[in-house]
């Protein structure tokens, strides 16, 4: 009897400490739940007012400022993927705004061509070129893939040797390069503006 009455006190006693364990750990888990809840609200917060500041036509800067500023923030799993999501959006609506520059860019370079007025300063640049006028259309003419006519086809092949060394060498070999050497390093008289047109 003694012994079944020790047993039940020690039963008893165990149970209290497991009890007293569970709702401590029940305890911290609900208050780490709550923090979690409080930050996960908190970060919801900052993600929606950040985001809110982009305007119908935010420009290059503003985009970029927005995506700098999402990268910084360590956000939990749930606000994570919705920055995530948006980060990549900002970053197609930057893409859409460098090829609208890049139009509106050529649009100009092209009204200047046709009018024979002054070649947009943007295209101009301070480089040197070891290469005549006519290299430089030809590069372009090979970058652009066309063929102005078949009679330049060995200087063609020649320009295309060229280039494919000057690659290899880790020289700048695309078309706004070419273009750019081309329209500062030829003069106004001597540009052939209706076979640049057509690369354009």
């Amino acid at each position: 009897m003694q012994a079944t009455k020790k047993e039940n006190q020690l039963w008893q006693a165990f149970r209290e400490h497991n009890d007293k364990v569970f709702a401590k750990r029940s305890a911290e888990f609900e208050s780490q739940k709550a923090e979690k809840d409080t930050l996960n609200s908190e970060q919801q917060k900052q993600f929606d007012e950040i985001k809110s500041q982009l305007s119908e036509n935010g420009s290059e800067a503003e985009i970029k400022k927005l995506i700098s500023q999402l990268s910084e923030i360590d956000f939990l799993p749930a606000v994570k993927k919705q920055a995530q999501k948006f980060i990549t959006e900002l970053q197609q609506k930057l893409v859409e705004l460098e090829q609208l520059a890049n139009a509106a860019r050529f649009d100009a370079l092209k009204v200047a061509l046709k009018d024979g007025s002054m070649i947009p300063a943007e295209f101009i640049s301070k480089t040197d070129v070891d290469l005549s006028s006519e290299q430089l259309i030809l590069r372009l003419e090979l970058l652009s893939d066309k063929v102005n006519d078949e009679s330049t086809t060995p200087e063609r092949m020649a320009e295309q040797v060229a280039m494919l060394d000057d690659k290899l060498q880790g020289q700048n070999v695309d078309f706004d390069c070419y273009l750019s050497a081309y329209l500062s390093n030829t003069p106004s008289a001597e540009l052939q503006s209706e076979r640049l047109l057509k690369l354009l």
